[in-house]
């Protein structure tokens, strides 16, 4: 399954700029090659990320999505954005007990940073607007994470902290996703500043207006 889902990969990546050949030279309107073959790709997708999935699996399958989004390879982003942010509309974090809670706090950064990642493009369609709210809880939380696991503090300050992400068992073992993280949490921070921004400037515009008139 991991294989197959990598040459996935490198066939989107190879071919994410490619357009119909029959659509002739003038095919800025047309879609992407890689959309005719959309239900297959998705198909794929969901197989492999249901909860029995392998961890390693799951996160080349939570890349794919990523990688399958921005490229704008498929007509309905929605869907994948929504199977992407599941687990963040729980209050809290829960780990996979088929298997260690490392690797599922491993997957779980990796799939907040695939998150992240999508929201500081430019995208055409508001596609995480309905995400926005649960995706900064999120990030917030894994900033504050990763804020103590790399600050280098004593262990026993770090026993005193009530981690959100992380199980205190394993702080040694996440730091490395954690560090490797931490830049796309800041940009995924500023892209959530302005998507907040744009309607809270059109709010404020449309109130200006109602006073003028």
């Amino acid at each position: 399954a991991t294989a197959g889902l990598k040459l996935m990969l490198l066939i989107i990546r190879r071919f994410r700029h490619t357009r119909d050949a029959q659509a002739g030279e003038d095919a800025e309107g047309v879609p992407l090659l890689l959309v005719q073959f959309e239900a297959q790709i998705s198909a794929s997708i969901r197989h492999n990320m249901r909860a029995e999935t392998n961890p390693a699996t799951l996160r080349v399958a939570l890349e794919l999505v990523r990688d399958v989004v921005i490229a704008r390879a498929c007509t309905s982003p929605q869907r994948l954005i929504a199977l992407l942010m599941q687990p963040f509309s729980g209050s809290t974090f829960e780990p996979d007990p088929l298997f260690c809670e490392s690797a599922s706090t491993q997957t779980f950064v990796f799939r907040l940073r695939c998150a992240c990642e999508i929201l500081d493009t430019e995208m055409e369609e508001p596609c995480m607007a309905p995400h926005l709210k649960e995706l900064a809880r999120w990030t917030e939380h894994a900033l504050r994470d990763g804020a103590v696991l790399l600050a280098g503090l004593p262990l026993q300050c770090v026993k005193t902290y009530q981690p959100t992400c992380f199980s205190l068992s394993d702080y040694k073992a996440v730091q490395p996703c954690f560090r490797e993280a931490l830049a796309t949490f800041l940009r995924g921070t500023c892209a959530l500043c302005s998507a907040a921004a744009v309607p809270a400037a059109v709010e404020g515009h449309s109130a200006r207006r109602g006073v003028l008139a």
